[in-house]
């Protein structure tokens, strides 16, 4: 399952998106269960990256989807709101002007009307995606073989996912992203299909229906799958089937027990977060 095809949020135009240009049923079925705001503009950042460097250990989080409320505001409001010095001021604005927020000739940029996300509750959409299994020439599991077969409107096996992987991948980013996002007053749900979590309950102890939910340190997953026809038979329709919330079992402030490997070392200020969103195109405005 891909970021950039089962949330196709993109804009390639300079000016700002159409409201729900090309929205799904099944997105907004997603977003609205994943929490996000209804009944008001809501806008959508992709591939949003949060690097930082610094005496305490370097930050490097790439998040698939910010979402957030869109206001209009200046700069200098937003600096005021984050209690931003100069400095930090005058590199939002570069910012605004790098993705064309803001014109290189604008003669007062910390004053001049800009879009930009509301963050007192930010929510990050996090896809888990699905490398491939097999490559097993002999026995036909690679893509090459099995795409030969199928084209040849033969039997073939095809390749699977690579469950051991993805759930390797997740479980480092899993509590860190989430805890990261608790933090600044909001929350990460995690996108999975739902043949990559019955793998995982499968093979692990992990029971999504048996874990209580917790006051604040919840895990919270978003669970998509493959629609099926009257025959029982997976279509290619691909649609909402349930929510999973409960708790993480580790305090996001730290423990000192060696659960804490799982957790930031650093807890960025909310207006890093607003830097990252702003360096990234508005990918979508939304109004579900």
């Amino acid at each position: 399952m891909c970021p950039r095809r089962l949330l196709a949020f993109k804009n390639d135009l300079s000016s700002p998106p159409k409201v729900n240009s090309k929205l799904q049923p099944y997105e907004r079925d997603l977003l609205i269960a994943a929490g996000a705001p209804r009944g008001v503009p809501v806008g959508v950042w992709s591939e949003v990256y949060l690097k930082l460097s610094g005496y305490e250990g370097d930050i490097n989080y790439h998040f698939d989807y910010v979402v957030a409320p869109i206001v209009s505001s200046t700069i200098h409001n937003e600096a005021v709101r984050f209690r931003m010095t100069d400095a930090q001021t005058d590199a939002l604005v570069a910012d605004a002007r790098r993705v064309g927020l803001i014109a290189r000739a604008e003669r007062t940029p910390r004053t001049s009307a800009i879009l930009v996300p509301e963050l007192t509750s930010p929510l990050v959409i996090e896809v888990m995606t699905a490398s491939t299994s097999g490559s097993d020439t002999e026995v036909g599991t690679d893509i090459r073989s099995a795409f030969r077969d199928a084209i040849m409107n033969r039997g073939h096996e095809a390749p699977g996912i690579n469950k051991r992987q993805v759930c390797g991948r997740m479980v480092t980013q899993l509590f860190a992203k989430t805890a990261l996002t608790s933090e600044w007053g909001g929350k990460t749900v995690w996108v999975i299909q739902d043949e990559l979590l019955k793998n995982i309950e499968l093979t692990t102890r992990l029971k999504t229906s048996l874990i209580p939910k917790h006051a604040s340190d919840n895990i919270s997953l978003a669970v998509m799958h493959y629609e099926t026809d009257a025959d029982g038979r997976k279509t290619t329709n691909t649609a909402f089937r349930m929510s999973a919330e409960g708790d993480a079992g580790v305090s996001f402030h730290g423990s000192d027990k060696y659960t804490d490997i799982l957790l930031p070392g650093r807890l960025p200020e909310k207006y890093e977060l607003l830097r990252a969103i702003l360096r990234r195109p508005l990918a979508a405005i939304l109004t579900l």
